[in-house]
């Protein structure tokens, strides 16, 4: 009589995230982080899939790449920012990362400003390996600024 092997990974069993696919993750959130202090929102557009959708806060949603990259190109400069992934998840070819943000935008006078907010990626794994995002929600931790008096919605 042959012993009965059990497999978990054949059975089915979620296996995860490896450690390369994690650190491959960050190092691509880091990356943009380093592109947008640049203001090289082609490279910002190119961590992104083609079909990507990014929710910004207090706005219309923003879908495909060309678009995404005039949606970043105007942002003001920022002269730092530091982006900490704190939750890395997902299994196969599907992974969502959870993670904080604090930037500091100049001023041409006064202080810069320094912001803080938080954010949500769901990645795919691309055949090469690369983990694009193809969803990407983030907001401030700030309070809303308060509409102008005859300001409309879009």
């Amino acid at each position: 009589m042959l012993p009965v092997l059990t497999c978990a990974v054949c059975a089915g069993e979620p296996r995860g995230l490896s450690e390369r696919d994690i650190a491959s993750i960050k190092a691509a959130d880091k990356a943009w982080g380093e592109a947008a202090v640049a203001r090289d929102w082609e490279k910002v557009a190119m961590f992104y899939t083609a079909d990507a959708i990014v929710l910004p806060p207090n706005a219309a949603v923003i879908e495909g790449r060309e678009i995404i990259r005039k949606h970043f190109g105007t942002f003001p400069p920022i002269s730092k920012l530091d982006i900490s992934v704190l939750e890395t998840r997902g299994e196969g070819s599907l992974a969502y990362v959870r993670g904080a943000y604090t930037m500091t935008i100049p001023q041409d006078k006064g202080d810069p400003i320094t912001e803080t907010g938080k954010f949500i990626e769901i990645r795919l794994r691309q055949p090469n390996g690369e983990w694009l995002i193809s969803r990407d929600m983030y907001s401030s931790d700030g309070a809303a600024a308060p509409a102008s008096p005859g300001a409309s919605k879009p």
